[in-house]
């Protein structure tokens, strides 16, 4: 009896598919280049790829954290969630400007 419940057991855990609490909900569609988001998208928030370089640099773990940014090494380049990644901006940024009572610079 005990030898059947271990076997159904095994076969239901192999038989769920391995999700880790971490993966993206978004679909795959939702990523782009920084480079290509910041040409198409960034209007007047990021005027140069430096500046969005420099944004990313400085709020790396919260934007991988909340799924706006998936880093990648190398000529490829990190990816950017092109629905999270605007939304996360406007939070930091608001929350940056009310730290600093309403200063324009940091």
């Amino acid at each position: 009896m005990v030898a059947q419940f271990l076997e159904i057991m095994i076969m239901e855990t192999h038989q769920q598919p391995v999700v880790s609490a971490a993966a993206p909900s978004q679909p795959l569609g939702c990523y782009t280049s920084v480079a290509d988001w910041q040409q198409r998208e960034a209007g007047a928030f990021f005027e140069t790829r430096a500046s969005v370089d420099w944004f990313i640099k400085r709020h790396r773990q919260e934007l991988v954290e909340i799924g706006a940014l998936i880093p990648r090494a190398g000529r490829a380049g990190s990816l950017i969630n092109r629905e999270l990644f605007p939304k996360a901006v406007l939070a930091i940024l608001r929350r940056s400007a009310l730290d600093h009572g309403g200063d324009s610079e940091p």
